[in-house]
């Protein structure tokens, strides 16, 4: 969920956190569910090292549900840092190698119910893109609305991944799966990255643009596309917003996207795929 802006709490905050050094994790699991929901950072990641400790077949249903409130707590302190927020002005304690630890837990109980709280992660690599695939057609809906009305605060990064998230359901499952209307709405979504429409600055990157052509290419729409080269082509426009550090890189992207030679980027179903990537 993090772009170059949260660089100093990925970077920054990793060599602060130490309490686990400190002070013994919980290890039953009453324990854990209090420690995961607190609303101390250091305590609720104390919950994490229990947690990540306990046998598999003493994590309950409630322990799970701990372990996904805490993942929202912790995406929503990290929404508030990049929101410039005092939350994170005035902690010193915190660990973004935590975070991620959290999410990669969370994202490992492969429950469709989890998809709300992984849905800022879609910054970070295919497996959590797939895992919505995983899920079925379900997930559309909220993978839409992240990526249509974002909260200030959510990173280009992970509305780039959202993005990337419809590339590969569309190149997966057909447009002939979607609806004339949904169909509609991802046209919809591209072309307002495409243009920038209603985008806070935090939302638009280079990236994101590039995400919304390939969409566009995904989706065989030839005016999305001339959209593209109207931006991409104009200097003043990318200027304006802000992107035209990126245009040499852009205008590589939409020759491909024009010529059908966009590099491949299909889901890959679980029983396919290598062990670690």
């Amino acid at each position: 969920m993090y772009t170059r802006h949260a660089c100093a709490y990925l970077i920054g905050l990793l060599p602060i956190f130490n309490a686990s050094a400190q002070h013994p994790w919980p290890t039953a699991p009453d324990e854990i569910v209090r420690h995961l929901t607190s609303a101390d950072q250091s305590t609720s990641f104390l919950g994490l090292e229990g947690y990540i400790r306990l046998p598999e077949d003493q994590r309950t249903s409630d322990v799970k549900a701990a372990l996904i409130e805490a993942l929202a707590n912790e995406n929503e302190r990290a929404r508030q840092w990049l929101l410039g927020g005092a939350l994170f002005a005035h902690q010193t304690h915190g660990s973004a190698e935590y975070a991620m630890h959290m999410a990669r837990q969370v994202r490992q109980l492969n429950d469709p119910a989890t998809v709300e709280v992984l849905l800022p992660w879609l910054c970070c690599g295919n497996r959590w893109r797939e895992l919505m695939i995983n899920f079925g057609r379900a997930t559309v809906k909220p993978v839409m609305a992240f990526a249509t009305t974002p909260q200030s605060g959510i990173t280009a990064d992970a509305l780039a991944g959202a993005l990337k998230t419809f590339r590969m359901m569309v190149d997966y499952w057909g447009l002939s799966s979607f609806s004339k209307s949904e169909i509609e709405q991802l046209k919809q979504v591209a072309a307002k990255y495409i243009q920038g429409i209603e985008l806070e600055p935090s939302h638009e990157s280079a990236r994101t643009m590039k995400a919304a052509i390939e969409l566009a290419a995904s989706l065989h729409d030839a005016e999305l596309l001339q959209m593209a080269q109207e931006f991409v082509g104009n200097e003043e426009k990318l200027t304006r917003r802000d992107l035209a550090y990126g245009q040499s890189w852009l205008q590589d992207i939409l020759a491909d996207a024009l010529a059908g030679t966009l590099d491949t980027y299909q889901y890959v179903p679980p029983e396919h795929r290598e062990r670690q990537r």
